[in-house]
């Protein structure tokens, strides 16, 4: 009677220690997979930009302009400062959906890519020790993700969405309170308004390729 009782218990623990493995390897699994989505979703940031393999090298100065190298076939350099290297997805360029469902020209959605300096690292990572939020991950900052959208009409931008990035490309952090800037109110020499202005110019003389953007986004024109 105590060999089966001993016997049992056994089976019992190597059933137990059988589904435990079990388990152990059905969650390494979605793990793995959980893993595998996020570095697709990665992959998207940058407003699913193709930035594998882009090189990005801050200068050792902190009072130089950053020095990057990003495909020119995907990104377009508008200035560089002693703080950020300011560029603008033109491969996601799009026109906006209009109330009544079709393309609107008069809205234009733009991604754009900020390479910091180490200046400006040092400066994001002070302002929020200041404002007493997390740093986690910050060592690692190297710049930012805005995704902007146009007005023409209104003459406004709206900042939609914020990202702080790190060396891999990840969102270090994601602000979604939008607001909205005229570009009136900002000077000629204010370094926005001519990022800002520099892509409202260059939109201009790409029509057609931000209308086939948009059509490959699944909006179409009204008859």
């Amino acid at each position: 009677m105590i060999r089966v009782i001993k016997t049992t218990r056994k089976k019992f623990l190597s059933d137990i220690m059988r589904d435990k493995d079990i388990l152990h390897k059905k969650i390494a699994a979605k793990v793995h997979n959980l893993r595998q989505k996020l570095r697709k979703g990665a992959k998207k940031i940058v407003a699913s930009a193709a930035v594998f393999g882009v090189a990005i090298v801050l200068t050792g100065n902190a009072y130089a302009a950053p020095v990057v190298e990003l495909p020119k076939d995907v990104f377009e350099w508008v200035q560089s400062t002693s703080m950020s290297a300011y560029y603008f997805n033109k491969e996601q360029i799009c026109y906006g959906k209009g109330t009544d469902g079709y393309i609107d020209r008069n809205i234009l959605i733009v991604p754009s890519v900020k390479i910091y300096s180490d200046k400006q690292i040092e400066d994001v990572v002070q302002k929020k020790r200041w404002r007493m939020e997390k740093t986690d991950g910050y060592g690692d900052l190297v710049g930012a993700a805005d995704y902007l959208q146009f007005n023409i009409t209104d003459n406004t931008v709206t900042i939609v969405e914020h990202d702080d990035l790190d060396k891999n490309w990840w969102p270090l952090c994601k602000n979604t309170d939008s607001r909205t800037v005229k570009l009136s109110d900002l000077s000629e020499k204010a370094v926005d308004g001519i990022f800002y202005r520099a892509i409202l110019s260059w939109a201009k003389d790409h029509d057609k390729e931000i209308l086939a953007h948009t059509v490959l986004k699944g909006l179409t024109l009204k008859k």
